[in-house]
């Protein structure tokens, strides 16, 4: 029961802190291959993920959660901004 509760605890843990950016199949371009899709997003999310850097208040709490979603909702248009700027729409 003990392995049970932990576990549960460690996915908690990690999936709060990840960036959801859409699924691949969200992203259309007619020349693109499946390959070439991975790439873009690869390079879209590295480039995306320091435009989402927000100061660190220090105070936690409302003001913090406040900064994550900030912080999220940047690198988010930035992604996307990205993969339109390399010619995907949304599909």
């Amino acid at each position: 029961m003990r392995n049970v509760v932990l576990a549960l605890g460690l996915l908690a843990a990690t999936t709060g802190c990840t960036t959801y950016l859409g699924r691949p199949e969200q992203w259309k371009q007619p020349s693109a291959s499946m390959q070439q899709l991975t790439f873009d997003e690869h390079r879209c999310h590295e480039a995306s993920l320091s435009a989402g850097r927000t100061p660190d208040l220090l105070v936690g709490g409302i003001l913090d959660t406040a900064r994550v979603w900030i912080g999220q909702t940047i690198v988010s248009h930035a992604y996307a901004s990205c993969m339109e700027t390399r010619g995907y729409r949304r599909g």
